[in-house]
């Protein structure tokens, strides 16, 4: 039997018209009448096919052979043409295809004699059981189509039922097309409720298949439900096969195998029942038959119907074995599915615990890192302290006209100074970068040439050292004063002119800044650092910009190998890249461009607000006050000399507590704050001194990164700082900038 048909063959069982509940045949005589005997047929018809839907092929077979010949005697022909068509049908069902075909040839004789549309569409369909049986499915299709077509506006609804059945059942299980079957269905559905009820289960039995190559799985499950209510009540054991396979199918394909399991359990307590139920059915009917027959018929039937009770044992028997074959399979499954399970339980559980050691091992580098960047925090406030004082003294001691002898002396002092105060700012810069910390950009007024001059100057030392020449040229179309990072600028600028001096010796290095665009708010300026010096091998201009590389050379400074790493890193935090040129012996250009404010952002909106310049007014320049909050009495000595310088008085206070008094009982224009104090801080004593003085400019003056306590200072009522040490140009502008506002910026 071919696979394709084996599925089919439980439709193929169902090949009539019309089903009644128990129907009882009209008793007739020698007497009866033609109409009387074609009223006989009719039932008995109608019995035989529900005894075929049952699978009672034996009783089928035995009845309709009897009653073919008083079909034959009063002329009949379309009971004629049915009741051999059921022996064809039965015979192909049991697997007799010889005497299936033999059948077939006498219905093919009947259309012969007669051409009756009847009689050619039960050939059709017949034929096209045939072909199906053979696994020709284009065939069979084609004799399916040729009976919907026949049956198609007559009043052989049932058979128009059963040839749009067979076509959305080859629809769904040869093309896989849905779409295709649900126009057959949809013109099934019309005369659902007119016709045998074996096709209402089929149908839904179809849609269940629709549903089911659809994705639809919960319309599939229920359409599969209902088929097996209607045809469980009848006992049809095809359609109850068809929808408890298709439900298995889908629950497994879903992985739900309990629901599977459970619908196999049921198919086969099913099958056991509906067995013992035709056996008992079949068995009842031929006994009855026979007590009206002759002792040769009695044991011919007898003979007939233990040959196929052997074969619908051999039958059962498959189906048992296919149900054990189910049973091992959903097992095996099950099984699988369990020790799955457990191996997934086993490593979800391990992939937990390494996950909790991650986690364990991430706090603890992050205590690590964190530790680390308030350990470097901590350690560049103390290395910046004393430098204030070493930096501050020593621009004291050479601005006084009486040490000019000495001013090469205190030219080393001063650059060592500010190389060891580079140093710590370099490594505040990439412990950040290595901690992922966002470089925020502290905008604060930058005067360009003065700012360059102030380089250069610092500089000076090595400048002689190597025997260089430093030529400066700044685009005088550039604005005076423009806002950006300060602190970033220099460092970026000192890293980059301070390598091209070290590399240079008895030759240039030029500073090129160039204005290459400006916008209402906004001016790009173009830097350049051109040397004359050793040059960089192209093989090293990719490797110079990662951390502690060198290239070989001559100078007798040796740096830490992290300068051009945190040039590239800073120019990305300011949106700009680095772009090198360089020849072996012929020098290198290091260049980059920066977008800078043109307005002051703090100060957007104000009546015209200026930064101070050389010629400030002489009312602010004339006598100001300045109080100065600091421990540290080297630093108070830098800073009383530093607002001397401006042209203004001080006093000190050594702690918070001194400086709150003072401002109680005396007038100053502003107070610089010094932030890390003993017992009260800077930020402690500037919210006390708010609570009775709103408007005085305080200032804070810290070592510590601003951009660690730029939140604080507004908090805490801080007008703004200054980072130690600090340019005395920076200084100076900053404060005549805030005493000329005459007001909190808060």
């Amino acid at each position: 039997m071919k696979p394709f048909y084996f599925f089919l063959l439980f439709l193929i069982t169902s090949q009539i018209l019309f089903s009644q509940r128990n129907p009882k045949l009209p008793q007739i005589s020698q007497d009866s009448t033609k109409n009387e005997v074609e009223v006989y047929l009719d039932s008995l018809t109608v019995k035989l096919k529900r005894e075929v839907y049952r699978g009672n092929i034996s009783t089928a077979v035995f009845e309709a052979k009897s009653a073919l010949p008083l079909a034959k005697k009063i002329k009949d022909i379309e009971s004629q043409a049915l009741l051999t068509y059921i022996l064809s049908t039965s015979y192909l069902t049991l697997g007799d295809f010889k005497n299936a075909r033999d059948w077939f040839e006498k219905i093919r004789s009947l259309q012969d004699k007669t051409g009756r549309i009847y009689v050619k569409l039960v050939a059709e369909l017949n034929e096209a059981n045939l072909a199906l049986y053979g696994n020709n499915l284009e065939v069979a299709e084609r004799h399916f189509d040729n009976a919907r077509r026949l049956s198609a506006n007559t009043d052989y609804l049932d058979l128009y039922s059963e040839s749009l059945m067979h076509l959305a059942q080859l629809e769904v299980l040869r093309k896989r097309n849905p779409k295709g079957a649900l126009i057959y269905l949809d013109s099934m559905h019309k005369f659902l409720e007119q016709t045998n009820t074996y096709y209402k289960a089929a149908y839904y039995g179809i849609l269940g298949r629709v549903y089911d190559l659809q994705g639809r799985n919960k319309e599939a499950i229920t359409a599969f439900e209902q088929s097996i209510a209607v045809a469980l009540p009848h006992g049809y054991p095809g359609a109850i096969y068809m929808g408890y396979e298709g439900m298995i199918e889908n629950f497994a394909r879903q992985e739900n195998y309990k629901s599977a399991y459970e619908t196999f359990r049921e198919l086969n307590q099913s099958s056991q029942t509906l067995n013992t139920q035709q056996s008992k059915e079949a068995l009842s009917v031929l006994q009855a038959r026979l007590r009206n027959t002759t002792a040769e018929q009695q044991i011919a039937a007898k003979d007939f119907q233990n040959k196929l009770m052997g074969q619908q044992a051999k039958v059962n028997r498959i189906y048992l074995i296919a149900f054990i074959l189910a049973s091992l399979i959903l097992g095996t499954f099950l099984i699988i599915q369990s020790v799955s399970y457990r191996k997934r339980k086993k490593l979800v559980a391990e992939l937990q615990e390494r996950n909790t050691k991650y986690l364990e091992e991430k706090q603890k580098s992050e205590k690590l890192a964190s530790a680390k960047t308030k350990f470097l925090s901590t350690v560049s406030h103390e290395l910046r302290t004393p430098l204030y004082g070493i930096i501050g003294l020593t621009d004291a001691l050479n601005r006084d006209k009486k040490l000019t002898g000495h001013k090469s002396e205190l030219q080393s002092l001063k650059f060592s100074a500010d190389y060891l105060l580079n140093l710590v700012n370099d490594v505040l810069v990439l412990n950040k970068m290595d901690s992922d910390s966002k470089l925020k950009i502290e905008l604060t007024p930058i005067v360009i040439r003065e700012f360059l001059e102030e380089l250069t100057e610092s500089l000076e030392f090595v400048i002689k050292q190597q025997r260089n020449e430093l030529i400066l040229n700044v685009d005088p179309k550039i604005p005076r004063i423009i806002f950006g990072d300060r602190t970033k600028l220099s460092q970026i600028l000192i890293n980059l002119v301070g390598n091209a001096l070290k590399f240079t010796q008895r030759g240039q290095v030029h500073i090129r800044v160039k204005l290459v665009d400006s916008g209402r708010n906004t001016v790009t300026l173009a830097f350049e650092i051109e040397d004359d010096g050793i040059g960089i091998p192209k093989e090293k201009q990719q490797e110079i910009f990662e951390e502690f590389s060198q290239i070989q050379q001559e100078s007798s400074f040796q740096g830490t190998g992290l300068g051009l790493t945190i040039v590239s890193r800073l120019l990305a935090s300011m949106n700009s890249t680095i772009q090198l040129q360089s020849e072996v012996g012929e020098g290198s250009v290091f260049s980059f461009k920066i977008v800078f404010d043109a307005t002051n952002p703090a100060k957007q909106g104000a009546s015209g607000t200026k930064l101070a310049s050389e010629d400030a007014d002489a009312e602010i320049l004339g006598e100001k006050h300045i109080l100065i909050v600091d421990d540290n009495l080297i630093n108070q000595l830098v800073t009383i000399k530093n607002v001397q310088n401006l042209g203004f008085t001080a006093t000190t206070a050594s702690s918070g507590l001194e400086a709150i008094d003072k401002v109680r009982e005396e007038h100053f224009d502003l107070i610089l704050m010094d932030i890390n104090m003993p017992g009260m801080n800077g930020f402690e004593a500037t919210r006390e001194i708010r609570k009775f003085n709103q408007d005085i400019v305080i200032l804070a003056l810290t070592a510590t990164e601003i951009s660690e306590i730029n939140r604080d200072l507004e908090a805490n009522g801080l007008n703004g700082a200054i980072l130690k040490p600090y340019p005395f140009n920076v200084f100076r502008t900053t404060l005549i900038d805030h005493l000329k506002s005459g007001v909190s910026k808060r």
